[in-house]
């Protein structure tokens, strides 16, 4: 371990050390006709293994036209750049061409002051527009951001000889200089992508970004393009990507759900395109639902989300997803040793675009080791085990034998009927389907034929489907609408069929039971959003939202119904917030949120507020909080026997209660061109937490829901700090979280607050990225300290009718142990490669838990040792239920 320590260190350091190389030597030998500057530098760069690195605006357009031969490089420089106005100069192993410095400095007076600047802001390369994109004023602290349609719109631009900065994480930042000739309205902004970029030119002025601090505090802007190199099991995962983030739980490697600040999965809004997505998990959480190929933006709100979001009380993941390219075909195809891909887009007339993107796993056919050792971590291994009871040894045999897959598909038409309108369809599914057969024999005594045989037949299938149609129009340059119409549907179906047959020579005796369990979520909503740019200084967003869900959640064994939960509530919701910026350094945020919920008969008002103070060019202070509330609640179903089980219920204020949160936040960023360093504190609070506890139920019956359900409250709070390193060949970010999380139930513990099951005190992340001409480097570091359980407190014997007696378990203080402390390294490699001109490549190898490190999922009580000859009388048999270890993948991406 020491030596992946020091390897992990060595690879941090990376950045500090220079490459060198002998330009002095080179000769060039080149016919150039008719190719411009850009398409020259790529040549010298691929074939003489040159580094140029350049301000893309400078560059000239003009065609070069010139034959070398045996040219020393600095000859051949010079004669390619004369007359272009440009000139180069070599810095270590990079040559930098830049403009040739001027004694004339060009000025103009301004002819017009405080008037509007508005527009679209683009993909240059798909025509893809840009939402969340940033737009400021060079030299002034504040500025706006575009809409869902990537629109914009800059109020008192304060002359027409500024400079406007436009920048998109994981984009080039473009600085427009106007004049008193420049256009002012309905401009469109292109934005170079990182992606599109020549691999052999580092561009001077990059933001090419993977992870940014937003505008609102507790905001975070994820890039899907430029996370492909961080190591993951199959395609670049989104959500586990958010997990290495702080106040975001990143030990949880079993799950794609997120535990944000103290709250758990459910509390967490995730809209995809409008509608809401209710699991995020595909093979029991290894994997995450969305295919990054199909996400075009995400945003991510910790704590003190604005009033525009609502029903959850944690927070919310807004993923926009992919348009499409609007300028030309293209096609994608990746493959890795558990899944394929492929994405289309196709435009139609420059007005319609077409996108789809699919993905499926192949391991209902094809079994690969990675397969296995995934499986074999959930479900156990195929093992012979050995049970001690009553002091005899007894051999049973278990042979699992599984068939799984899964597969999710997105599909995508927008429309632009004109420059202020567009017009969207969007489609989402995913699936998983299992079935496992466990068969098990026992010979009881060989000598009389005696014993049993039982098998079982488990079919499990779960996965959301859902849509949006969505209108979007931009009225004028101060007023837009947004219009979504979306549904979605959570299924989750199981069926335990067991079957014994218990056998004493020709003699046998058949007993077969049958166990379902069904979770149906129906969501329907309808939503118009608004923004009015209404005063330079002032936005003020307001809405209406109608959502409607239908939730079934059915449990029968064999001829009994043990649970028929079944309800149907209705929700409408207005909301206002405005933005305004006061004293030029002060951005204040005030919003109001009233829902009106159908099965309590209730208005719930939410008040929200947040804002940003800057102190200096590169300090601020910020600050949120507000009330929020749910009506949708997914029980824990706790058990010492097995993993915990989950459902979704509605509540209605009596059996389930509404939950209420009210969330407070406090921070402080500093941020230069090259690192940001951020810390956040925050405290929330929860009411209405429901569980359904199965902490004593006898050993080897059926598990099943009971009417066990407590309600209680929970108190999270903590610190978040965040260092990113956001530039140059090595870029990264190191996180740590202090936090707890504790719950209260009157019922449970005595009333005293115990430790949520999510409870975890510390948490460092340290992610490294590392890029070499066409390779990508990619190594990161996950530490948590334990996370509690419950441990029983003693066993007793219970004398029954007839003299016999039964073990039982006795629960004392709740959560009362902690498991090891987790931690985990990963490293992955990546190589770009071009396909002709055509085409783009990747290829790469990922090294997951490189050192090996037993973490422990949770802990499992395996049977009770009734102790007959065994000097520690009765004792329980546990069993660690642990993560991945050491696993290896590698993967092929290309697109043309």
């Amino acid at each position: 371990m020491l030596k992946c320590y020091l390897f992990f260190c060595l690879f941090s350091l990376m950045s500090l050390v220079g490459l060198t190389q002998d330009y002095a030597e080179i000769r060039i030998t080149e016919k150039l006709e008719q190719q411009q500057l850009t398409e020259v530098l790529q040549l010298l760069g691929e074939k003489y293994n040159l580094k140029f690195a350049y301000d893309n605006s400078t560059l000239s357009d003009q065609e070069i036209n010139l034959s070398l031969t045996n040219e020393k490089l600095n000859n051949a420089l010079t004669k390619i750049l004369e007359g272009t106005g440009l000139e180069f100069t070599v810095l270590q192993s990079t040559i930098i061409i830049k403009a040739k410095a001027s004694g004339e400095i060009e000025s103009m007076s301004p002819t017009r002051f405080n008037f509007p600047l508005n527009g679209l802001i683009i993909d240059k390369q798909t025509g893809e527009s840009l939402p969340n994109s940033i737009i400021k004023i060079e030299g002034v602290l504040y500025g706006t951001v575009s809409n869902t349609d990537g629109y914009f719109t800059l109020l008192n631009v304060p002359s027409d000889t500024c400079t406007i900065v436009f920048s998109y994480l994981g984009y080039k930042t473009l600085r427009l200089k106007l004049d008193p000739f420049s256009e002012t309205q309905n401009l469109q902004i292109e934005l170079i992508s990182a992606p599109e970029m020549l691999n052999e030119v580092m561009i001077l002025d990059q933001a090419f970004r993977t992870v940014k601090s937003g505008n609102e505090p507790g905001q975070v802007a994820l890039n899907p393009t430029q996370l492909s190199s961080l190591p993951s099991l199959g395609e670049l995962d989104l959500l586990k990507t958010l997990q290495l983030l702080p106040g975001i739980s990143g030990t949880n490697e079993s799950s794609a759900g997120l535990f944000v600040r103290g709250g758990t999965p459910d509390q967490n809004l995730i809209l995809f395109d409008g509608f809401t997505i209710y699991y995020l998990d595909h093979f029991f959480g290894i994997f995450s639902a969305f295919n990054a190929n199909a996400v075009k933006d995400l945003q991510l709100y910790k704590t003190a989300f604005p009033a525009k979001y609502g029903e959850r009380v944690s927070s919310v993941v807004d993923i926009t997803g992919k348009s499409g390219n609007m300028n030309k075909p293209s096609f994608g195809m990746g493959l890795n040793l558990l899944s394929a891909n492929f994405t289309l887009e196709v435009p139609i007339k420059n007005k319609v675009s077409f996108l789809l993107a699919a993905r499926r796993s192949y391991t209902d056919v094809v079994q690969s080791p990675l397969y296995n050792s995934l499986f074999d971590n959930i479900s156990g291994e195929n093992e012979k085990v050995e049970l001690p009871i009553g002091g005899s040894r007894r051999f049973i045999n278990k042979e699992i034998d599984p068939n799984f897959y899964y597969f999710d598909i997105n599909g995508k038409i927008t429309y632009k009927p004109s420059e202020k309108d567009i017009l969207s369809f969007s489609y989402y599914q995913g699936r998983d389907k299992l079935k496992t057969n466990y068969n098990v024999g026992e010979i009881l005594d060989p000598d009389i034929s005696f014993g049993f045989d039982y098998s079982e037949n488990d079919a499990s299938e779960w996965g959301t489907e859902g849509f949006s149609l969505r209108w979007g129009r931009q009225w004028n340059k101060k007023f837009y609408s947004n219009i979504n119409l979306g549904k979605s549907e959570y299924i989750s179906e199981f069926e335990r069929n067991r079957n014994l047959r218990v056998y004493l020579d020709e003699e046998s005796q058949i007993t077969n039971t049958t166990f379902t369990e069904e979770n149906d979520v129906k969501d329907f909503m309808l939503r118009w959003d608004n923004e009015w740019n209404f005063h330079p200084n002032s936005k003020l967003e307001f809405g209406l939202l109608f959502n409607e869900n239908d939730i079934l959640y059915k449990v029968t064994s064999t001829d009994f119904e043990l649970a028929n939960l079944s309800d149907k509530g209705k929700q409408k919701s207005i909301y206002f917030q405005n933005t305004s910026r006061l004293f030029k350094k002060l951005s204040l945020s005030l919003g109001l949120r009233i829902n009106d919920f159908s099965l309590t008969e209730q208005y719930y008002f939410q008040p929200r507020g947040s804002l940003t103070y800057n102190i200096g060019k590169n300090i601020s202070l910020k600050a949120g909080a507000g009330k929020y509330y749910q009506f949708i609640n997914r029980v824990i179903s706790e058990s010492l026997f097995s993993s915990s089980r989950d459902f979704w219920v509605l509540t209605d204020g009596e059996n389930f209660p509404v939950i209420s949160g009210n969330h407070f936040l406090a921070g402080f960023a500093y941020e230069t061109s090259d690192f940001l360093f951020d810390i956040e504190a925050y405290w929330k609070s929860t009411d209405g937490l429901l569980e359904n506890l199965r902490l004593t139920e006898p050993f080897f019956e059926i598990p099943g829901p009971t009417e066990a359900f407590f309600t209680g409250d929970g108190v999270a709070r903590g610190i978040d700090f965040f260092l990113q390193k956001k530039t140059g060949k090595h870029t990264g970010w190191i996180g740590y979280s202090l936090a707890r999380v504790d719950h209260n139930f009157p019922q449970l513990n005595n009333g005293n607050d115990f430790p949520a099951l999510h409870d975890q005190r510390h948490e460092l992340k340290i992610v490294n990225m590392y890029g070499i001409k066409k390779w990508d480097f990619s190594l990161t570091w996950v530490y948590g300290s334990g996370r509690p359980y419950t441990s029983p407190s003693a066993i007793y014997d219970l004398n029954l009718l007839g003299g016999a007696q039964k073990p039982f378990l006795y629960v004392g203080v709740k959560n009362n142990t902690r498991l090891p402390d987790y931690h985990r390294l990963d490293f992955s490699a990546t190589y770009n490669y071009n396909i002709g001109k055509v085409g783009k490549g990747q290829v790469g190898l990922a090294l997951i838990n490189l050192y090996d490190r037993d973490n422990i999922k949770f802990r499992q009580i395996q049977g009770i040792s009734l102790g007959d000859n065994s000097p520690d009388g009765q004792r329980l048999i546990v069993a660690d239920v642990k993560l991945l270890g050491f696993t290896p993948n590698v993967f092929l991406n290309f697109k043309f």
